[in-house]
């Protein structure tokens, strides 16, 4: 009989990563968001209530969720928001032309396609396109 030790293994995902911030490192900060702070449980919790709000509006499980922002609070919430209601992100660089945005948005197959305000020339660039 083998006295082998067994190993525990977890995959670290998003949310496993997450869940596990919120846990034990509930009160230290997680993002900062101009003169905003938040802590990793209340950034858990924003992230939750994100994932709730896109399966509200119908989001289904491997659903793409296109993402163009600049690197925020609000595309480090998509990073586990997304992932929470079982969808994909496709996080879209602000660098790219408007004809390499609009294939990749295309080709992915993203359902919604998300912006922040700090980028309108970009997504009008973009649905403007045929």
């Amino acid at each position: 009989m083998s006295h082998e030790a067994r190993v525990y293994r977890q995959e670290l995902t998003p949310i496993h990563f997450i869940e596990r911030a919120g846990e034990a490192y509930a009160e230290r900060i997680a993002a900062v968001a101009g003169d905003t702070t938040y802590d990793w449980q209340q950034f858990r919790s924003r992230a939750r209530r994100f994932a709730s709000a896109l399966l509200k509006q119908g989001m289904a499980c491997d659903d793409r969720v296109a993402f163009l922002a600049f690197n925020t609070e609000p595309l480090l919430l998509a990073h586990f928001g997304v992932p929470m209601a079982r969808g994909v992100l496709v996080a879209i660089n602000t660098r790219w032309s408007a004809q390499e945005i609009a294939y990749v948005i295309g080709h992915c197959g993203a359902r919604w396609v998300n912006r922040m305000q700090e980028v309108p020339r970009l997504a009008r660039t973009r649905m403007a396109q045929p």
